[in-house]
């Protein structure tokens, strides 16, 4: 799938070149139309899936569980806006752009 002009836009905005995310073969993944609440944290946090992989979550938790192993959703769904929005943190913070996309 080609990149959208929006995203191509907020790259450019952040000086992140196009043939950066090709070199890294990232292919552009369209937003989800619907998100499940897979988990809430131990502090609250909630952790959204696609209903499909909140579903594989679930099963893969219970197996695990029933073999004495804990699993921690530790990411789930990030929307692009929230993906720029913690570059942008970053970036305030003083880390290169090289640095957080390594």
């Amino acid at each position: 799938m080609e990149c959208p002009e929006h995203i191509r836009a907020i790259l450019a905005e952040l000086g992140i070149s196009t043939d950066v995310i090709a070199a890294r073969q990232l292919p552009f993944c369209a937003e989800p139309a619907a998100l499940d609440l897979a988990e809430v944290g131990d502090d609250g946090r909630e952790y959204r899936l696609t209903p499909q992989a909140a579903v594989a979550w679930r099963r893969m938790k219970e197996a695990a569980a029933a073999e004495g192993v804990v699993l921690r959703l530790i990411s789930a769904f990030r929307s692009i806006d929230r993906q720029v929005e913690i570059l942008r943190e970053k970036l305030a913070e003083g880390a290169t752009l090289d640095e957080i996309l390594s």
